[in-house]
């Protein structure tokens, strides 16, 4: 009995520790194995991207691949774009591209092409373009980008002068610009050679003197032209002769503006001066030795003239006190017109019957 009674007391403390020590083992086992599934934030987003990989190699659907944490990876591997070119990069090349195109039709300095830069909305740099206060050339205002480097005209001249320099570079064969273009196109500037009223006259008797070298400035009158700019030159008022209304320009351009000036300019141009009379004395000459071949007593002093600037001749007569004198008076020949270009007119019915006799010849005087 007292065996059996230590048997089970025995037995009784085995199944106690059993009983105690089996639930500590499966605690012990179940935490192992949460610790060891465990998986932290960082595990988990690898773990993500990993399994995304492989459904990309694969082929196979899953949710959508969570990038947030690879962006900024990602995006430093992206290209990165070409940036364009500056073609022009300073206001002299500016200045000096659009010269090489003006010149093309019209010699000019580079100084008459002035400019300003501004930055359009896009941060580039455009160069406004325009004459100088120096330029003897209006050529309007331009506009060049730097990236694009193509001159753009900005008003109506500068469009003008693009379509002339154009029709330029278009004709490869004779490399003319177009002259119809050119009528469009403003006159170059030129430094005054007329600056005062004096020089006007000058300038019209220098021209006029080619035929008239008796001619002096004192008989020429120059006044300042309003509506056109320059002067208008005409005769003085004690000029024997006229010699019409010329325009004089500051550049020393000379134009006739009226029928008076335009024949004294056509004699000129056609070098046929008709100025052979110049003087009374070469008037009165002139009638004598037409009429003296049937009237051998008369003296060359007995004839007078003077000068008819309305017709632009000499008229020539017989002096009064010739026809009146006591001894060997001369009887009365007329009255005659002589011109610049020595042709003879009989004015008057005495005239007229000298000039039969005369052209008749000596026989019939």
């Amino acid at each position: 009995m007292k065996i059996m009674s230590q048997f089970t007391e025995f037995y009784k403390a085995k199944v106690f520790l059993l009983l105690f020590v089996l639930p500590l083992i499966f605690v012990m086992s179940c935490g192992g194995d949460e610790e060891e599934g465990e998986a932290t934030p960082d595990n988990a987003q690898e773990a993500a991207y990993q399994a995304a990989l492989e459904r990309a190699k694969t082929g196979a659907s899953g949710d959508t691949l969570d990038t947030s944490a690879t962006s900024s990876s990602s995006q430093n591997t992206q290209p990165t774009p070409t940036p364009q070119p500056i073609l022009i990069n300073s206001r002299e090349e500016a200045q000096l591209l659009l010269w090489q195109h003006l010149t093309t039709c019209r010699r000019m300095d580079t100084p008459e092409i002035t400019s300003h830069m501004l930055e359009n909305n896009s941060g580039e740099k455009e160069y406004h373009l325009y004459p100088s206060t120096t330029a003897k050339n209006e050529f309007g205002v331009w506009k060049i980008n730097e990236k694009v480097g193509t001159l753009i005209p900005q008003n109506a001249i500068a469009t003008s002068w693009d379509e002339w320099v154009t029709s330029g570079l278009e004709d490869t064969v004779a490399k003319k610009c177009d002259s119809i273009l050119e009528k469009n196109i403003p006159s170059q500037f030129v430094d005054p050679i007329v600056k005062q009223d004096r020089d006007a006259a000058v300038i019209v008797w220098t021209y006029l003197s080619k035929c008239y070298p008796d001619l002096e400035t004192n008989y020429l009158t120059p006044n300042p032209n309003a509506a056109e700019g320059g002067f208008v030159v005409k005769s003085s008022a004690n000029s024997k002769t006229d010699h019409g209304l010329w325009n004089v320009k500051v550049d020393g351009t000379l134009t006739p503006m009226n029928p008076k000036a335009q024949e004294r300019d056509s004699e000129i141009t056609s070098g046929q001066c008709k100025n052979l009379i110049k003087s009374e004395t070469e008037a009165i000459s002139a009638i004598w030795a037409y009429i003296v071949k049937c009237n051998p007593l008369l003296d060359i002093n007995d004839l007078d003239a003077n000068w008819d600037p309305k017709e632009d001749d000499w008229v020539v007569i017989t002096k009064k006190t010739a026809q009146i004198r006591l001894l060997n008076p001369e009887p009365d020949h007329g009255i005659w017109r002589v011109s610049r270009d020595a042709q003879i007119t009989a004015d008057n019915v005495t005239a007229q019957t000298e000039k039969i006799r005369a052209d008749q010849g000596t026989e019939k005087c």
